[in-house]
């Protein structure tokens, strides 16, 4: 792919853009900055991979992982799409640390910098494909979500390829045969990682579908994107097959409405991790400025990979805004495929600015905001639970040795791999279930069985795992007990501590960074005893 973007023939011939996209860069030359931007962004998603603490979603992918190939992917183990389990079961087959858990996510995030510059070198010119790659090679959300491990990078990868492909089907289908697999390729990543790829992707080819019929393009255009979606849709099958049962396990979760528009321009458009006073103004004029480049480029005749930049940036956001009216959408982590339109858009505007001084000043500033927004966000970066802090926290006050105990498995499990001699346990259907090695077992049953506890399977995981009245003893056996109610809807904990006849003691403070920019800490921690303990 980089060599056909980086030819003078190619896919683009960039000498053909319009002027204001600057002269044709020689190959040798973008081939050597994309694969400097290309090693800067993987170096920033790789350093530090392992400090933050594995939290509850994590430990759900850890659990996940460790099941047979064959369960995760045909076995429906969460309301996501399996790929990213897969890629995770075979990356932890050869390397089983919990410390190299995050690292196929940071490698798809890294990928995701690369496609996105040479698809933007390829459909408007060299030195916007440049501008576009260092922009998300920067950029603070891409980042954080590259070193979480969860399926979001892989989506953004997939939707960047599709991207790729679906503008090239509507802008240039005289080459019809690689950018048509571009686009099924990249859609089946998207598919198969997270639901919400198929919003997108409904969005995208909508607006492109539209602009070729509106450019009389049915033939040219519309037909092979048509049939490249057949190819996508029989392909997804058997994922659409069970899209229904995995919807229904977002019922009951909060919904957002309209303040995930504004949580949306805070943190995932220009420079979250900037101070307040200086984050707004900032993003203001970073969204202006990709205003300004889609305005330019529509003018210079670069229509379809502005509507469909726009699409990602804007109407993929509100659609979602619309979707989380009526069901839970979790807000921050699924607008990530929203910055690789960013990045697109900004290349766009990057080159299009003049003269060649201010074009240089606006791209330094940019990106220098991005590198210290970036910098701010991992110093200050928490995850939305802390078991390290809980256990140093607890030992303070004389709970060193106390056992832990969730209302939920997931909290549970990410203990469990922050300290694995320490005793951990949730409250199961009917009592308090330690966490051990085996605990993974929990996941072949669906997720939908789980939360509604109709699983023969999980109620025989429970018998298994010890008699629930012989881990009530254990549990209480030392008079002191560390509740921690992270993604408590009720407080089952508390209840269940109080009928056991501990009191609660004290409530030490898990103590945030100064400044949160896309998770909120919400782990509680409660010290308990009995009388005379």
């Amino acid at each position: 792919m980089a060599d056909l973007a980086a030819s003078p023939g190619g896919l683009n011939n960039c000498a053909a853009r319009p002027a204001w996209a600057g002269r044709s860069m020689s190959g040798a030359t973008f081939a050597a900055l994309m694969s400097t931007i290309f090693a800067l962004g993987a170096a920033l998603r790789f350093w530090d991979l392992a400090r933050a603490p594995i939290w509850m979603d994590e430990a759900f992918s850890y659990m996940a992982a460790q099941l047979p190939l064959q369960t995760i992917l045909f076995g429906q183990i969460d309301n996501h799409p399996p790929l990213f389990f897969a890629l995770q079961h075979l990356w932890l087959s050869a390397q089983p640390s919990i410390e190299a858990l995050r690292v196929p996510a940071a490698l798809a995030g890294s990928l995701a910098v690369l496609i996105t510059g040479l698809a933007t070198a390829d459909l408007v010119s060299r030195r916007a494909g440049l501008a576009a790659a260092a922009y998300l090679a920067l950029c603070t959300g891409h980042i954080y979500f590259s070193q979480d491990a969860r399926m979001y990078p892989l989506l953004s990868l997939g939707l960047a390829l599709a991207f790729w492909g679906l503008v090239g089907l509507a802008q240039r289908p005289e080459r019809r045969l690689p950018y048509a697999a571009l686009y099924v390729a990249g859609g089946v990543v998207a598919v198969y990682s997270q639901l919400l790829a198929l919003v997108f992707l409904a969005l995208l080819n909508a607006a492109l579908v539209l602009w070729a019929v509106a450019a009389q393009r049915w033939k040219a255009a519309v037909a092979p994107i048509v049939l490249s979606n057949l190819v996508l849709g029989v392909l997804s099958i058997p994922w659409l097959l069970s899209m229904a049962t995995a919807m229904d396990t977002f019922h009951g979760l909060k919904t957002f409405g309209p303040r995930t528009a504004v949580w949306f321009f805070n943190n995932m458009v220009g420079f979250p991790g900037l101070p307040k006073p200086l984050k707004t103004p900032a993003n203001l004029l970073f969204v202006a400025l990709l205003l300004f480049g889609a305005f330019r480029a529509w003018r210079g005749g670069e229509r379809a990979v502005v509507l469909a930049t726009v699409t990602g940036l804007l109407a993929f956001p509100m659609a979602l805004v619309v979707l989380n009216t009526r069901e839970a959408i979790l807000e921050n982590r699924v607008f990530t495929p929203c910055e690789v339109a960013a990045a697109v858009l900004f290349g766009l505007a990057a080159t299009s600015l003049k003269p060649a001084a201010l074009r240089y000043a606006v791209l330094s500033a940019v990106l220098l905001l991005s590198a210290a927004s970036s910098f701010a966000e991992h110093r200050l970066r928490v995850k939305p639970e802390d078991p390290r802090q809980v256990l140093v926290s607890a030992a303070q006050h004389g709970f060193s040795e106390a056992p832990v105990v969730t209302c939920h498995f997931l909290p549970a499990m990410s203990a469990h791999l922050t300290a694995p001699d320490h005793p951990v346990y949730f409250l199961g259907l009917d009592g308090p279930v330690r966490v051990d090695q085996d605990f993974h077992r929990v996941i072949a049953m669906s997720m939908n069985a789980l939360h509604r506890a109709r699983s023969a399977d999980y109620a025989r995981y429970i018998g298994g795992n010890a008699n629930v009245a012989q881990n009530e003893r254990t549990l209480a056996s030392g008079g002191r007990v560390i509740a921690v109610s992270s993604s408590c809807r009720e407080n089952r904990v508390d209840e269940y501590l109080s009928a056991l006849g501990m009191t609660k003691v004290a409530e030490p403070a898990i103590h945030p960074a100064p400044r949160t920019i896309f998770t909120n800490v919400y782990t509680e921690v409660g010290l308990w005893k009995k009388p005379g303990a």
